[in-house]
């Protein structure tokens, strides 16, 4: 592993993000390890299309939006901060590899997403689990990069409260299960949406 010299080291942003956070600068491009993040997450996708066949009613078609939204803030979160720190250097890429193997958990347990065929663990709680570290890993990492930048600790408080009672909701419904699961991981993406 060679030492970055002083001519490598990014200027101006790097003061005002946390140890372990290199900032991105402009003409940033997409890492390696992101665009396996995207795969995880179009492998999820298309577990999301199948579990969507599966049941062409009106319940299936509101299980699989329920599905694809959550997905889909789980995606722009990292997206997100893909966009101001590194994705492969420092504990951002720690953060993102164990987001990228619990959304491939998540993406295992959509087949059984509601209806659990036993043999192990429950599929809802893993999913819902999964999720739920994928989104309080995220918060963490922000927590790193805001240590230095009172605007972005701001931003993160603002985040959190709905950040964990959406993941409490879906963890909620996971356990409960039937037609509550449905109205509580539903109720989870209005929090998270609206930010209440």
């Amino acid at each position: 592993m060679t030492e970055r010299t002083d001519a490598h080291r990014p200027t101006g942003r790097r003061r005002r993000l946390g140890d372990g956070v290199v900032p991105t600068a402009d003409g940033h491009r997409v890492t390696t390890v992101e665009l396996f993040f995207d795969l995880v997450f179009v492998f999820a996708i298309t577990q999301v299309t199948a579990f969507m066949a599966e049941d062409l009613g009106p319940r299936g078609v509101l299980r699989g939006l329920v599905l694809l939204a959550l997905l889909w803030f789980v995606w722009c979160s990292y997206a997100w901060l893909g966009n101001q720190a590194h994705a492969d250097e420092g504990v951002v890429r720690a953060a993102v590899i164990a987001a990228m193997a619990a959304m491939f958990l998540v993406a295992l347990a959509i087949p059984e997403a509601w209806e659990d065929q036993g043999g192990g663990i429950s599929a809802p709680v893993v999913l819902a689990g999964a999720l739920a570290l994928a989104r309080l890993l995220h918060l963490a990492v922000y927590a790193v990069a805001a240590l230095g930048d009172a605007e972005l600790r701001r931003q993160l408080m603002r985040t959190a409260v709905p950040v964990s009672v959406a993941v409490t909701l879906l963890v909620a419904g996971a356990v409960i299960g039937g037609p509550t699961q449905t109205l509580l991981w539903a109720l989870a993406l209005v929090v998270d949406y609206s930010g209440i």
